[in-house]
């Protein structure tokens, strides 16, 4: 029985990742819009058709059954990639030196430099450049989900682990509380965003509640 995860643009039925391990599913989520990590056993077998139809496979309009789905699929995604894991974020570079240095300003008479703009700029002194800040370059914005990691804030927010607890009983992550209590992972990411927000939430599924509650793992 295959017990890869996967994880898929949920809207498009693309798959993007093969997870190695469950330590990895979240990293990998953030990486993939509409996120959704699933495995073949959590798959109806219409989601079957579709992913086999939107990812290479042969088309086809239905399986046989479940067991030719799941062989399928199996053959399908093993040449897929798997999750690098998160990205360390690179140290800060150091600050690039300009084409030429710009002369200082000439100190005035009591040793102060001239003023850069003044709220009316009188008429410059011969020799004396102005040195104000220019505006920033408009920063490029196709560097993606990938570049966002080098943030300090994102990076820290991402790595943070929160235990959990449902219904008094302990689990490592939200992830590992669903596969243990067999509860849909598609639904874990979206729950797993709001229980950190509210530190508490309730999870229903087949008439059965499940009270949820995060707490930060100690370092």
């Amino acid at each position: 029985m295959n017990t890869t995860i996967y994880v898929m643009n949920e809207k498009t039925k693309e798959v993007v990742y093969k997870v190695a391990s469950q330590a990895d599913v979240e990293a990998a989520c953030v990486e993939v819009s509409n996120a959704f990590a699933f495995k073949l056993a959590d798959l109806s077998l219409t989601e079957m058709v579709k992913v086999n139809n939107r990812n290479g496979g042969k088309e086809v309009s239905k399986f046989r059954d479940r067991a030719a789905g799941e062989e399928r699929l199996d053959e399908l995604l093993e040449s897929f990639p798997t999750f690098a894991g998160a990205p360390v974020p690179d140290a800060p570079a150091a600050p690039r030196k300009g084409k030429g240095k710009k002369a200082a300003p000439k100190p005035s008479p009591k040793g102060e430099n001239v003023p850069a703009k003044p709220a009316k700029a009188p008429r410059k002194a011969k020799g004396v450049i102005d040195d104000a800040p220019t505006a920033p370059k408009a920063r490029n914005n196709g560097a993606g989900v990938t570049e966002s990691w080098k943030r300090k804030d994102v990076y820290a927010k991402r790595i943070t682990r929160h235990r959990v607890s449902v219904n008094g009983t302990e689990y490592r992550s939200t992830m590992q509380a669903f596969q243990a209590l067999d509860l849909p992972l598609g639904g874990h990411i979206k729950f797993r965003i709001a229980l950190k927000e509210a530190g508490s939430a309730t999870f229903e599924h087949n008439n059965e509640k499940y009270k949820f509650k995060a707490y930060k793992q100690e370092a």
